[in-house]
């Protein structure tokens, strides 16, 4: 992809040429997904978000609502109409994206001018692969805000007896 139109341009192709599944009507029929599969779809998901990356933008929007999935379980990672260049003279102050997804950074005006950098797309690719691995968002509730800034995660529901420590290292590095 040389420039965002041409991102634009596949996610509108992949949208409209695929048998696809949306992650987000599945997680609806699934309490959550089985490991290994998870594994793979955050593989691939990492490797859309390398691609953003290495043509210097970040997407701004990660989120299940925005992984795709087809019948041989392929991700495409779409709706880029919020991506941003990485550049410093292009970036915008404005805050965007969806809360739950948000890293502590883009929360927290203070830390920096504007704080949309790639860790921010590692942030929302941590709580999508939460996400899948529960059923259950890292951070909710009333006191939202403070428990993404603080970072709180644990691993206390029931369905994470069967999941892997190493699983649960990578979303906490994420995280």
């Amino acid at each position: 992809m040389e420039n965002i139109e041409d991102a634009q341009e596949l996610a509108a192709m992949i949208k409209k040429r695929s048998h696809e599944v949306d992650v987000d009507a599945s997680q609806k029929l699934l309490p959550f997904f089985h490991e290994e599969m998870v594994k793979s779809l955050i593989f691939q998901l990492a490797h859309g978000i390398w691609h953003v990356h290495s043509n210097g933008f970040v997407h701004r929007d990660i989120k299940v609502e925005n992984c795709l999935i087809d019948k041989n379980l392929n991700l495409y990672l779409i709706d880029f109409g919020l991506a941003e260049a990485c550049a410093k003279e292009y970036r915008e102050k404005i805050i965007v994206g969806t809360k739950l997804y948000m890293a502590p950074e883009i929360l927290d005006q203070s830390i920096n001018d504007n704080p949309y950098l790639p860790p921010c797309d590692i942030w929302a690719m941590g709580v999508t692969m939460y996400l899948l691995m529960s059923g259950h968002f890292p951070f909710f509730g009333f006191e939202l805000e403070d428990q993404i800034k603080y970072g709180y995660l644990e691993f206390k529901q029931p369905c994470w007896k069967h999941v892997s420590q190493e699983a649960k290292d990578l979303i906490s590095m994420m995280l």
